[in-house]
């Protein structure tokens, strides 16, 4: 797992850190979507 998704992982542990088919990191939590950078997607 790369340290980028642990350290998300360890940011955000009410999250599930997911990596789409393009390979960009993207958090769900409750159905809601958001980028990397934290906005809606």
């Amino acid at each position: 797992m790369p340290a980028a998704v642990k350290a998300a992982m360890a940011a955000h542990p009410d999250r599930v850190a997911l990596v789409d088919d393009l390979g960009g990191m993207t958090y769900r939590q409750l159905g809601t979507r958001t980028t990397r950078r934290g906005t809606p997607s």
